[in-house]
């Protein structure tokens, strides 16, 4: 039975405010940390997946806006430097935008926070981009989440999520791509509705419309109190699931319970639109995504490759799953489908491997380490080089020649530590940040020029270290590409991933 829902939040004492911590943060001055806080509480929206709105679709109930201002001056006093807002919906209300001004101008006063975490509203279009671009201008933000979860309009209504507006969304990530605010984009697999070819379409089209930097890629899971977890809906959309252990993404073995019992999940794998050999191709589809892509490892040329000859970008990554003729591409390849498969006989999410920091790793990020611990890197980059050579006619071969080379030549790895400089017959960095930004005028024209990537910048000595602070850390830390720096406008050129929507700083 529900219990009723809590309307005043008068009498509820803050834990903050009422001295809880106070000891704590006393005892321990060197510690960094985090806070939890709510401003507001309840979700209006009821999408099926999640226990969240669906299991009350309740009213948003508000904080007394005092009490919120004076918990964000204890903070900042308190030196609380990462506020993660708890909010559904960080933006749905107008006062939200006064709410995120309290805290900018606190940390202008006290230095702190330095980061507020939302979860941006899934409606409201000019109130959510006027509250993340204030967050972002600040530096409090932490990427602005545009939260799909599909394209396909049959699963947003299977899902509950028909009212939440797409239109919206690509406005938003056009807005957010102009003013150079990072974004990322979520999209569950498997949800009701959605086929292999419904996901993959819209995934190529997600980045067609701009998002370059980063889809989060989340297995569906039934949660308990979700209206997915009910016999009828699972029945309706034959929904079949497996058993698989809760591991966080670069979670560690440590983190199994005192007490031994694990926790379990169970992952969708298989629904009346979407076989289970589908379902492993469309996580393949994901992690090959990821990698190519969203990892920056093929950005440059697969960007201006679908610029050139409008090829989709589902088509490339598609030809990269089925290679079968190149020696560390279907290696990758393998990784991939292999690892799909385990999922759906109930091993990991994530892929764990001893002696790499003992931690559980994305598909993708494995896959690169793996390479480039084995020395395949350039080996990859010749296989890749020949591929995307098919896709482009003989005129726009050394664009692509030059792309691939400038790509290559950023990736980050240990034991390099040499500023370096490269010679390229066409301006590739001006042409992809034109391309990332969504300007249509770019000129292909021949233009030699020298590009200076700094290498020296962070001194990475040992394969441990590489794995931590660049593929682990790298999107928070900016270290995940090298920077660089054009000769032709002396025009200083940041390709570095930065927050956790691992954005590209492209700046003048």
């Amino acid at each position: 039975k529900n219990l009723p829902r809590m309307r005043d939040f008068e009498n509820v004492p803050s834990p903050y405010l009422t001295g809880v911590f106070d000891g704590l943060i006393k005892e321990n001055p060197n510690e960094r940390w985090l806070a939890s806080w709510e401003t507001n509480r309840g979700c209006p929206f009821s999408c099926a997946f999640c226990d969240w709105g669906s299991a009350t679709a309740s009213k948003v109930t508000r904080m007394h806006l005092d009490r919120i201002y004076q918990e964000l001056d204890w903070f900042s006093k308190n030196r609380v430097e990462f506020i993660f807002c708890c909010d559904a919906n960080f933006g749905i209300l107008p006062r939200d935008y006064d709410i995120a001004k309290r805290a900018a101008e606190n940390k202008e006063k006290y230095g702190y926070p330095k980061v507020l975490s939302v979860q941006n509203t899934k409606n409201a279009r000019e109130r959510a981009y006027k509250v993340q671009k204030l967050l972002a201008e600040t530096g409090l933000s932490k990427g602005v989440t545009l939260a799909m979860q599909s394209v396909n309009p049959h699963t947003l209504e299977a899902i509950k999520r028909d009212n939440v507006s797409i239109e919206d969304y690509a406005a938003l990530q056009r807005m957010f791509a102009k003013d150079n605010i990072p974004t990322y984009t979520e999209f569950i697999l498997a949800l009701p509705g959605d086929s292999y070819d419904d996901f993959a379409g819209g995934v190529s089209d997600v980045i067609a419309s701009g998002q370059h930097n980063r889809i989060q890629f989340n297995n569906l899971s039934i949660l308990p109190n979700a209206e997915m977890n009910s016999a009828d809906y699972k029945e309706k959309y034959k929904i079949k699931t497996v058993g698989a252990p809760i591991v966080n993404v670069h979670g560690s073995l440590d983190e199994t319970p005192a007490d031994g019992v694990k926790e379990e999940q169970l992952l969708v794998v298989e629904t009346s639109t979407l076989p289970k050999e589908d379902w492993i191709k469309m996580r393949s589809y994901a992690s090959m995504a990821e990698f190519l892509y969203f990892n920056k490892i093929l950005q440059i040329p697969m960007l201006i490759c679908h610029h050139l000859e409008k090829k989709s970008f589902r088509s490339m990554f598609e030809y990269f799953m089925d290679v079968n003729d190149k020696k560390i591409l279907s290696k990758i390849s393998k990784i991939f489908y292999d690892h799909s498969i385990k999922i759906t006989e109930g091993k990991s999410e994530f892929i764990y491997r001893e002696g790499w920091l003992d931690i559980y790793w994305p598909p993708g990020e494995y896959a690169y380490i793996e390479i480039s611990k084995s020395n395949e890197l350039k080996e990859f980059y010749d296989e890749a080089n020949s591929v995307l050579n098919k896709f482009v006619k003989n005129e726009f071969k050394p664009i692509i020649n030059d792309a691939i080379t400038l790509n290559q030549n950023l990736m980050r790895q240990p034991f390099i530590d040499k500023d370096i400089e490269i010679k390229l017959n066409y301006d590739i960095l001006n042409i992809y940040k034109k391309l990332v930004r969504g300007d249509e005028n770019i000129d292909f024209s021949p233009k030699s020029n020298t590009v200076c990537i700094n290498r020296s910048d962070i001194k990475v000595d040992n394969w441990e270290k590489w794995m931590q602070e660049v593929i682990w850390y790298g999107h928070r830390s900016g270290a995940y590409l090298y920077k660089c720096e054009s000769d032709l406008d002396n025009q200083k050129v940041e390709l570095a991933t930065k927050d956790l929507g691992e954005s590209l700083n492209l700046s003048n």
